[in-house]
């Protein structure tokens, strides 16, 4: 499974740049975010058993939830280890990806907001901007969770 999802992974983040150079942001961010959750999916499958119902499950609860994923993610590399956990968890949210709220975003950017308070709808449009940052924010997490594989912390 950890292949397949690298695979989607990286023909999501080509579907992405397509999209980003047509001048549609809000789909290109959509598949970059879609190529992201993989990405960590992918990482994830790579420590545990996928056969095994509990996390066949959770893969399958987290589904196009980032913000969960990453949690499973950073359980799954601090094990038991609290201290380490809390580290990790902020590094990852704070530094890594910059406080980022990718499972809000994600949904942004496809839906109109309803503000009850004003009665009124609001929607986001993202720019080139918006998405370059994710995408650089993308390829800092990759290669801080290589650096984790490698030096065997994960």
């Amino acid at each position: 499974m950890a292949g397949v999802f690298l695979d989607l992974s990286r023909k999501d983040e080509d579907a992405s740049v397509v999209l980003y150079k047509s001048g549609y942001y809000n789909q290109a961010v959509y598949m970059l975010i879609q190529s992201m959750e993989k990405y960590i999916k992918h990482m994830i499958c790579k420590k545990i058993d996928i056969s095994k119902d509990f996390f066949a499950d959770k893969l399958k609860d987290d589904a196009h939830n980032f913000d969960k994923s990453i949690d499973f993610l950073i359980t799954i590399i601090a094990g038991d280890n609290k201290i380490f956990a809390e580290s990790l968890k902020m590094q990852f949210k704070e530094q890594l990806l910059q406080r980022q709220k990718f499972s809000f975003i994600y949904n942004a950017i496809r839906y109109p907001f309803l503000n009850k308070q004003y009665k009124s709808y609001s929607f986001i449009e993202m720019n080139r901007r918006d998405y370059e940052k994710i995408a650089d924010i993308f390829g800092v997490l990759k290669k801080a969770l290589r650096d984790l594989e490698e030096k065997k912390l994960y």
